[in-house]
């Protein structure tokens, strides 16, 4: 991925700036993105995905199998003091 300042200038904040961010790019890269959360389909980046042990993630993708290849997690990358 290509390293990105994210602008809040448009009233978004760092969280919606990398969401949007990491759609672009797994719409580039050729993945579908699902519109139900929690539901895994073949070669598609589900979202809100929820694993066995009850975390949930931002992004698994899913090969023609239906098989996990991958999971995509956006950070925050604020510091609290």
């Amino acid at each position: 991925m290509r390293a990105v300042q994210f602008d809040t200038r448009h009233g978004r904040d760092e969280a919606e700036n990398k969401k949007l961010y990491l759609r672009a790019c797994l719409r580039e890269a050729g993945w579908k993105i699902a519109t139900v959360k929690n539901l895994a389909m073949p070669s598609t980046a589900s979202i809100q995905m929820v694993l066995d042990n009850g975390e949930v993630v931002n992004y698994v993708l899913n090969g023609s199998d239906n098989k996990p290849l991958a999971i995509i997690e956006y950070t925050a990358t604020e510091k609290i003091l």
